[in-house]
């Protein structure tokens, strides 16, 4: 009996201790399970404050890409709007060099209108003025009415202001002799019988009747020069020298208003 109740208590004794180690292992496994499991939660907080971090940097990296594509969108419709006003200009400035082009050729055309009715106007004035210069050389009236018209007349005319400005103040008050005054003061007079004794009377008429009264003037000059007929010839030179000044004043505006005419034709 009694070995029976030892092997009993021994049987007890062992399934205790059994039980016990079993207990300890589950414990050290449970123990084990709640650390894997403390780890594994930091780990997965670790890993979600990774993601969170993550996350906020790519909205950051996002922001900064939207906000680069915003500005490169930008940058392209300016370059588009800039590259559409320098065109637009390009268009302008080729339209309104066309147009300046057009009112030069119109102020050209306006310019060459305004000078050819300027020459014509003066041409006409001309004209007119040496018709009625003409008519009181031929008459022995006096010149300035007709001096003063063409004047007025050629008012910035260099060669008609020249022209002009060669005819006497005693012409242009007085008159000049007419060619049958002269010849008739030439033929009639004392004059005339002196030179014809001095053999020079012919060649001062012939110089007279070919209308070259310079050189009549002049013959006649050097035959009475010193001579008693010297004083009395003078007044009469003088008249023939004042008509051929104006004789060759009124042939020079005839030449001037040929070449006016021409220029308009």
């Amino acid at each position: 009996m009694s070995s029976d109740a030892e092997l009993v208590a021994r049987a007890v004794d062992q399934a205790t201790k059994h039980l016990q180690e079993e207990k300890q292992k589950l414990q050290s496994m449970v123990d084990n399970s709640a650390k894997m499991a403390e780890e594994t939660m930091a780990a997965a907080e670790k890993a979600n404050a990774n993601y969170q971090r993550l996350m906020k940097e790519q909205e950051v990296l996002d922001k900064e890409n939207c906000a680069i594509e915003v500005k490169q969108a930008e940058h392209r419709v300016l370059m588009k709007a800039g590259d559409a006003w320098m065109h637009e200009r390009k268009d302008r400035l080729s339209k309104l060099d066309a147009i300046r082009v057009q009112v030069g050729a119109l102020a050209q055309a306006h310019d060459a209108r305004a000078a050819a009715q300027a020459t014509s106007h003066a041409s006409h004035a001309l004209t007119l003025g040496i018709i009625g210069l003409t008519t009181a050389l031929e008459e022995g009236r006096p010149l300035a009415p007709h001096v003063s018209a063409l004047s007025k007349g050629g008012a910035g005319d260099e060669l008609v202001e020249a022209a002009l400005g060669s005819i006497s103040k005693s012409a242009q008050e007085k008159g000049v002799p007419t060619s049958s005054q002269m010849e008739y003061q030439f033929r009639g007079g004392y004059l005339s019988h002196f030179l014809a004794k001095m053999a020079v009377s012919m060649k001062a008429e012939r110089a007279l009747a070919d209308g070259n009264l310079a050189a009549a003037a002049d013959t006649v000059a050097a035959a009475v020069q010193g001579t008693a007929a010297a004083a009395a010839a003078e007044p009469w030179l003088q008249g023939l020298r004042a008509r051929a000044a104006a004789d060759q004043t009124l042939q020079l505006l005839r030449t001037h208003a040929s070449a006016l005419a021409a220029s308009l034709a």
